[in-house]
């Protein structure tokens, strides 16, 4: 079952890999396009990948991401910071002065301050964060997380 677990996690990678800025294949408009994009590949939603593709609006593509067919959240955990991280670095990649910034960034925490976002973001706001040691936080902080791992590409 790791064997197949482990096949079927490269064979996603490659189909990610495949997409995006650095290989002329595809733009993205932003992160949330890309995220939502690699959301219907990982579940094989060929058509909603396309209808993604079509709208630059984060707002949209966000709406388009929760119909994606087959979704399984188990199963999207186990993707979804991989398809952040993929994204992060061709934004970064292609995108000097985002890198620069994000490097200027140096050890500093960094957290999605979303009040709504107990996954991505860290449950509360700016000012709420401000005043409460990171291990307090309500969410998780993926966003944070990813964009803490990632440096130069």
């Amino acid at each position: 079952a790791a064997e197949a677990a482990e096949a079927d996690d490269v064979a996603t990678r490659k189909r990610l890999s495949e997409g995006g800025g650095e290989d002329g294949w595809h733009r993205f408009a932003n992160s949330e396009q890309y995220m939502m994009w690699g959301k219907a590949i990982v579940f094989s939603d060929w058509e909603m990948a396309e209808r993604i593709l079509s709208s630059g609006d984060p707002g949209t593509v966000k709406k388009l991401g929760r119909g994606v067919r087959g979704f399984d959240a188990e199963v999207w955990d186990l993707y979804a910071r991989r398809v952040v991280e993929e994204g992060c670095l061709r934004k970064f990649a292609q995108n000097p002065a985002a890198l620069s910034k994000l490097l200027k960034s140096g050890d500093k925490v960094m957290a999605e301050a979303a009040p709504g976002d107990l996954v991505w973001g860290i449950g509360m706001g700016m000012k709420d964060a401000a005043r409460r040691p990171a291990r307090t936080w309500r969410g998780k902080n993926w966003l944070g997380q990813v964009l803490m791992r990632e440096g130069p590409p």
